[in-house]
């Protein structure tokens, strides 16, 4: 997606969506003020911001196998980790955010696809100490990073998986059976993002929730998040401009809501 494609995406966002002020339902409203509103704690945001710090600044050299759809920055497999963290970390409304949303939804099994250096998951469970989080990243080097920040943490309820999403998360979803959230955070492809989705449909609960990142990555991405919205099991969808988060709890009316922060 271009530049201008994203600037005429954003002003229909901000000309369609709500804050507060305009939710209706009781769920959206709550979910609202305690996962985009609020803030993780004084705790867990030093300890991410520390890490994230030190990440940005480190000027090692390593080879990032990607796997997905390629980088917008740089395509050079040898790159300082400092300017991968840079196209890759998330800030730290976004990372709270999901983990917020772990929290509100009382989620204790998580499946994630992209580690990245392993940042958000950390903060996911910092603020969720008691949630059994299974990771997959497909660069080994970016993994070993994740791991060794996972171990000096001693956040022992992380299994890293390193390798492709198509060779490792059919494994994973027969071993874990169900999940209560799904982050989906890489190979920002159209079709392979649907197939994802579709896989763990079959291993989820009707409290489970699906949180994509980057939905207007490309307006590949973006088809694949409209394709999400219709789909016959999913029953509400907040679109928040960057991500988006589905739900398929019978007990919501169908409903596509686009929510601002502000």
């Amino acid at each position: 997606m271009t530049k201008l494609e994203l600037f005429g995406e954003w002003i229909n966002f901000v000309l369609k969506s709500k804050n507060a002020h305009g939710i209706h339902s009781p769920f959206v409203y709550n979910f609202y003020n305690f996962c985009l509103k609020g803030s993780v704690s004084n705790t867990s945001k030093n300890t991410f911001r520390q890490v994230r710090k030190e990440l940005l600044a480190n000027n090692q050299l390593i080879y990032h196998q990607d796997l997905g759809a390629g980088s917008k920055v740089n395509s050079n497999p040898n790159l300082p980790i400092k300017q991968l963290a840079k196209a890759s970390l998330k800030k730290e409304k976004e990372a709270g955010m999901i983990a917020k949303s772990i929290n509100f939804l009382k989620c204790k099994k998580v499946v994630e696809l992209g580690t990245s250096f392993g940042s958000t998951t950390l903060l996911c469970c910092l603020e969720n100490p008691d949630i059994e989080i299974h990771t997959i990243e497909g660069s080994p080097e970016v993994a070993e990073i994740a791991n060794e920040l996972f171990s000096r943490f001693h956040e022992h309820n992380i299994q890293l998986i390193t390798g492709s999403f198509e060779e490792k998360l059919p494994p994973l979803l027969s071993q874990i059976n169900t999940a209560d959230a799904y982050i989906f955070d890489g190979n920002h492809r159209q079709e392979a993002t649907l197939n994802y989705f579709e896989q763990a449909l079959r291993h989820s609960n009707k409290n489970t929730v699906f949180i994509f990142d980057d939905i207007r990555w490309s307006s590949g991405m973006l088809a694949a998040w409209k394709t999400i919205e219709k789909h016959p099991e999913v029953t509400l969808t907040l679109d928040l401009f960057s991500m988006g988060i589905a739900f398929i709890n019978t007990d919501f009316s169908k409903q596509n809501l686009r929510l601002r922060r502000y």
